[in-house]
């Protein structure tokens, strides 16, 4: 005889878990020029900060562009993650203008906003 309820059966799957809520990065930069003094946007005539964001397990990439203007600024949302940072400096024609130095293993946190260090680009 078979019956139906009260026990055996396969076990209930386990829960799926709902996925992390995103973070951000929260980064500042500025201009000096050769001499070490500082400068502006205007006159170095830059336009545009890229930011290039490699999640460093899964090599997934990201970008985020802002205008030079701005000084700082906080990226869209990214998965919770370790990332290594790039950044590029460049003019109204996409031209690249200086690179401020790279940034390893900034961890993003679900519902937090990691501070990046201040990102300098020396321009001629």
């Amino acid at each position: 005889m078979f019956g139906c309820g009260g026990g055996g059966g396969f076990p209930d799957a386990p829960a799926k878990q709902p996925p992390q809520d995103p973070g951000t990065l929260a980064l500042s930069w500025s201009l000096v020029d050769s001499a070490g003094s500082a400068t502006t946007c205007g006159s170095a005539n830059a336009q545009s900060v890229v930011v290039a964001i490699t999640q460093e397990v899964t090599g997934e990439q990201f970008g985020q562009t802002f205008a030079c203007s701005l000084g700082i600024a906080v990226s869209g949302s990214l998965p919770t993650a370790s990332y290594d940072l790039t950044f590029g400096l460049y003019d109204g024609s996409n031209t690249l203008l200086s690179m401020g130095s790279a940034q390893t293993g900034v961890m993003v946190i679900p519902d937090m906003t990691a501070h990046v260090a201040n990102v300098v680009f020396v321009v001629p």
